[in-house]
């Protein structure tokens, strides 16, 4: 019960975060899709050693050597973090 209703708010975020990014992203420096760049000196979650997480597409994670992360690889709980400050940012009114 409680890991679908999880699953259901997992959907739901990645759904308003691939909206924002459609309506306000920007070009990725790495790869040739519409990102946010995450402002590291406000979020900062490390996927490795040396990788730092400085862009999320509609799709992926982007680190700050340009390798490509799956939304899976980080906790949840960290990737809502980084969809909730772009929801605060760009509002939610819809």
């Amino acid at each position: 019960m409680f890991t679908l209703e999880l699953e259901e708010l997992k959907t739901k975020a990645i759904d308003k975060l691939r909206e924002l990014i459609a309506e306000h992203g920007v070009q990725s420096k790495h790869i040739g899709k519409m990102c946010f760049v995450i402002p590291t000196d406000i979020l900062s979650f490390w996927l490795e050693t040396s990788n730092m997480v400085t862009e999320i597409t509609q799709h992926e994670l982007i680190s700050n050597n340009g390798y490509r992360y799956s939304f899976s690889d980080i906790p949840l709980e960290e990737l809502l973090e980084i969809i909730d400050y772009y929801v605060e940012l760009f509002g939610n009114d819809k």
